[in-house]
């Protein structure tokens, strides 16, 4: 005998939820000769948005200066950071927290 609760497993929503909840970009500039880092903070990323954080950029520097840009996917370096910290535990043979690996009994 099969027993149904009468509702749909479609209208449930998914254990990550929308996926974008809480997620924010910053595009930002630091400038070097004068110290001071300016930038926004956007709701969702886009090449528009991105084409307006490299046009303000150069409307800071109106002498024509030459400007270095550096586009950076902060997640993907911190994940780079954690499998080589992960890696190097191993290598050690000690677990997250400094615990020693144990010995298979």
């Amino acid at each position: 005998m099969s027993v149904t609760c009468g509702r749909s497993h479609g209208a449930r929503p998914t254990a990550r939820g929308s996926g974008h909840h809480g997620v924010r970009h910053f595009h930002g500039c630091y400038s070097v000769g004068d110290d001071t880092l300016w930038g926004v903070n956007r709701r969702r990323k886009g090449a528009a948005n991105i084409l307006t954080a490299l046009k303000s950029i150069r409307a800071a520097r109106p002498d024509g200066a030459p400007i270095h840009i550096i586009l950076d996917n902060l997640p993907d370096v911190l994940a780079a950071q954690r499998r080589e910290r992960a890696r190097v535990r191993s290598e050690k043979g000690i677990r997250r927290g400094g615990r020693p690996l144990s010995t298979a009994a």
